[in-house]
């Protein structure tokens, strides 16, 4: 590893930090500085779903609430006329951030690596971004409905600004993503223009920038192989295309990866690069808490490569970046800690210590288990991660070039697991999804390293051999493997469909349903056309319900003594009794 530059000095973090309080106080603070307490009231009474209908009790008072509207106020304008402060002083942090904007100046341009391939392999990055692109824009538009998304349309995003930013009764909301969405509502309250264009968006950008950035890292092949990969893994292809904050935090783990090889690889502008670590880490953290497990993986990751240079560099830049980061977020999150309690957010059900636990599970078997259902191999699939970890730490040991993008990559592929394990955490293999982008990178630079072998060199000259068959073969498996479940999906969502049109054809004003899947999606369909379908998951005291739905499987809640007039696949609906 090469010597990395000196450090920028702690006043640039400090720039950073006020940066950071201005841009919170310009976004999130001023949605909530702009809002009224009526508005916080209203969130007592949103119901939200999760497993079955429940309300959030809010104990914010309207004393506490003109408080905290005091306090936003004053940190932004605080902020501000530091700023302003310092530039006409031409302070300390005043330079840092002019030496920060000079560093982005002198960058070379983000497409500089683009003008210098091969025309060759422009035209296989086309043909492979163009294919991706169509199949994401197919399933957008495409693929069923998803329970999650609907959770985040009706609860997060239609009930307002507000409820995006601060209302937290389940990990469902991913706040970032969900202010996305609500402003991208704006525009158009249709479903799929609100929840699904955002993503769609994020990961087009996103798999570009990314790729660009990796292209000045290593070579055309390995970041193509890399990038386009993880863009068909069929997790990160659903996530793309369904309106979660998923792939947001995926892009950001992704672009502080660059980050760190930049500071390990490249440290002609440092500013540049630590401005990007906080900067992408602060956005991951707003899209999803869970991001600081990447975050700590990077920073360790970071840590030990600049630990092991011939020159150790010093650490106290890596704290003051994450105190910078950690404050930033908390800024971000603040209206949900004074709205929804700081419990809501650090320590609800799926955070506690025995979380997704499952009787005889051990740690080894939870990775087993992640690894197989990531990748699609059941047992075989830790297996074929840690032989490939392996070979990799293999290769970064007899290769001191590739020793950064192999440290990266095995730091963002298995230090999530620590906290997770010692905390006693096991969430479902989606959370950790975006770790697969390491593995990506190691197999990438395996083959790469493969190809040097001299009966394989017509590979290396012909990049649609070498990087369009692999991932257009791969993208073939995850198409097929995400048809399956949209076929499945849509099954079930078409006879949630029926069962609606029954219930409206007879003029349902109120029904009990026992199906969770069923009281979401009915409704998701009352609300969105129009309806005046009143779902309840359990009885009301005075309420009178026409008619009853029960689980064909589980109805065990409450029994009705006559036979349905209505059935499915799913379940049986019974009327109610008849009115006096």
């Amino acid at each position: 590893m090469s010597r990395p530059a000196a450090p920028p000095a702690p006043a640039f973090f400090g720039a950073l930090a006020v940066l950071l309080v201005l841009a919170a106080g310009l976004g999130p603070g001023l949605i909530f500085g702009l809002s009224r307490y009526a508005d916080v009231e209203h969130l007592r009474h949103v119901r939200y779903h999760d497993a079955t209908f429940r309300y959030l009790p809010i104990s914010l008072t309207p004393a506490g609430y003109a408080q905290a509207k005091l306090a936003w106020l004053g940190l932004t304008l605080l902020s501000a006329a530091v700023l302003r402060w310092q530039w006409r002083r031409r302070g300390r942090l005043y330079r840092e951030l002019a030496a920060l904007h000079q560093e982005w100046r002198a960058a070379p341009p983000l497409l500089a690596p683009w003008r210098q391939l091969r025309p060759a392999e422009r035209r296989t990055a086309r043909l492979l971004f163009g294919a991706l692109l169509l199949v994401r824009a197919y399933y957008v538009l495409r693929y069923p409905l998803y329970g999650d998304e609907l959770v985040t349309y009706l609860s997060f995003v239609r009930e307002g600004a507000l409820a995006a930013i601060s209302f937290y009764p389940i990990p469902n909301n991913h706040v970032g993503y969900s202010l996305l969405c609500w402003l991208s509502s704006l525009v158009s309250p249709n479903f799929y223009w609100a929840t699904r264009l955002p993503t769609l968006l994020i990961s087009a950008a996103g798999t570009t920038g990314v790729g660009l950035l990796l292209l000045r890292h290593t070579s055309f092949r390995v970041a193509a192989l890399t990038v386009f990969l993880f863009a068909f893994f069929p997790y990160a292809l659903f996530q793309a295309v369904v309106g979660r904050g998923y792939f947001l935090l995926a892009v950001s783990a992704q672009l502080g990866l660059v980050a760190v090889l930049t500071l390990l690889q490249r440290p002609a502008r440092p500013r540049l690069a630590w401005a990007l670590l906080v900067g992408s880490s602060v956005v991951g953290l707003y899209a999803m808490p869970s991001y600081l497990l990447v975050f700590g993986s990077l920073l360790a990751g970071l840590a030990t490569g600049l630990a092991l240079q011939q020159r150790p560099a010093p650490l106290w830049p890596l704290g003051l970046a994450g105190l910078v980061t950690g404050g930033g977020a908390a800024l971000l999150y603040a209206p949900v800690l004074l709205v929804s309690g700081p419990w809501a957010l650090l320590a609800n059900d799926y955070v506690a210590p025995g979380a997704g636990y499952a009787a005889g599970l051990t740690a080894l078997g939870f990775v087993a288990r992640t690894e197989g259902q990531l990748l699609g191999t059941g047992p075989l699939g830790l297996a074929l991660a840690g032989g490939l970890s392996l070979a990799g730490l293999l290769l970064g040991y007899r290769q001191r070039a590739l020793r950064p993008l192999v440290l990266s990559a095995l730091a963002l592929l298995w230090l999530p697991y620590l906290p997770l394990l010692v905390r006693g955490v096991y969430p479902p293999a989606r959370v950790l999804s975006y770790r697969v982008f390491g593995l990506f990178l190691l197999a990438a630079l395996l083959l790469e390293t493969a190809l040097r072998w001299p009966p394989l060199a017509v590979l290396r000259r012909r990049p649609a051999l070498a990087v369009a068959l692999p991932v257009l073969a791969w993208a073939g498996v995850a198409v097929l493997l995400l048809l399956r479940r949209a076929d499945q999906e849509a099954a079930r969502n078409a006879r949630v469909a029926r069962t609606y049109a029954w219930l409206q054809a007879r003029h349902a004003r109120r029904v009990q349903v026992e199906a969770p899947h069923y009281q979401l999606y009915l409704q998701f369909f009352s609300q969105t056309s129009g309806g005046a379908l009143r779902v309840d998951a359990a009885a009301e005291p005075g309420a009178r319900y026409q008619f009853y739905l029960l689980d064909r499987e589980q109805h065990h809640k409450f029994r009705v003594p006559r036979p349905p007039v209505f059935e499915n696949e799913d379940v049986r609906v019974y009327a109610g009794p008849p009115g006096r």
